[in-house]
């Protein structure tokens, strides 16, 4: 029997790093609270994968982006890293979810390539299979246009927020997790720029043990293009569990301004089984007008590697 976590207990903590009102944000629930008078099911469905896009890095490499929807509206599911969730080829397997929430997340990690694997036609493939049905499998690979994503700014001006995890940096940027701003990283600081710690193949290294709860602080700043059409906005943060044997539970946040370090907010987690785990932070500043998930922006993730002991 496959592992299914209830959605009963999930929560997703939405930290708000200034007094801006909620409705400024526009983010609203992500399903609906009586589903079946809705005509959609709130569990037993399956979660499929998806692919979002590739980015064309300054060194030479291309990132693959990769979401997921789990049409689930009520359930979310536990797959572990296997035979029912894997990512071929094989060096490229162990970075993705294992515990899916339920409905549509957008760039929930990504996975670079080098650029010959790319040119030569080299596919990411990633497969889940859920509810012992047939398999989901999506391919991510370079070169279809209508998939390319970019670095630039939107329209008016929006880019991914800053991010960081530690009050001193390094400054996180983007889906891909990268130091810094991508338009100004150079070739010639290596692949070493596209693994700063907090990215999803370096995570930060903390340790926990069951019910003792643990806090976590995170530092978000809007950032815009110097010829921006619009106000700076508020920063947003939600943790998630993107791995481990049970869904965390985060608390309510606690904002707190910090003009040299960025917007600070502070969560505490809590286990309930021990385990190997790893947290993602999605920093945003999602708005109605320019930068939402469906438009591939604007958003950056952050990961922590938790080892949870009795």
């Amino acid at each position: 029997m496959k592992s299914r976590v209830a959605a009963e207990g999930l929560t997703i903590v939405l930290v708000v790093l200034s007094w801006v009102p909620l409705a400024a944000q526009d983010v609203g629930p992500q399903w609906p609270a009586a589903p079946r008078e809705r005509g959609v099911i709130s569990e037993g469905r399956s979660v499929s994968p998806f692919f979002e896009g590739w980015y064309e890095n300054p060194d030479g490499t291309f990132t693959l982006s990769f979401g997921y929807f789990n049409r689930n509206t009520e359930e979310a599911v536990n797959l572990p890293v296997g035979p029912d969730n894997f990512i071929a080829p094989a060096d490229y397997d162990g970075v993705q979810p294992t515990l899916f929430t339920p409905g549509r997340e957008t760039g929930v990690f990504t996975v670079t390539v080098p650029g010959n694997f790319a040119r030569n036609g080299g596919r990411v493939v990633w497969t889940l299979r859920s509810r012992a049905r047939s398999p989901h499998s999506v391919p991510g690979k370079v070169g279809v246009e209508a998939y390319r994503l970019h670095y630039g700014p939107t329209a008016m001006g929006s880019l991914p927020p800053m991010l960081k995890l530690h009050r001193d940096g390094p400054e996180l940027w983007g889906p891909m997790t990268i130091a810094g701003d991508a338009r100004l990283v150079s070739a010639r600081s290596g692949s070493e720029v596209w693994r700063p710690a907090g990215s999803v193949g370096n995570p930060l290294a903390l340790a926990a043990s069951v019910g003792t709860p643990v806090t976590l602080t995170v530092w978000v700043t809007d950032r815009l293009d110097p010829d921006a059409e619009r106000d700076p906005l508020r920063g947003g943060a939600r943790w998630y569990t993107h791995q481990g044997p049970a869904l965390a539970l985060f608390s309510e946040e606690r904002p707190e301004p910090d003009e040299e370090a960025g917007n600070r907010a502070t969560t505490t987690v809590t286990f309930s089984e021990p385990g190997e785990y790893v947290l993602r932070v999605r920093a945003d500043n999602f708005n109605p007008i320019d930068s939402m998930p469906a438009r591939q922006c604007c958003w950056t993730n952050g990961y922590v590697r938790v080892t949870v002991s009795r």
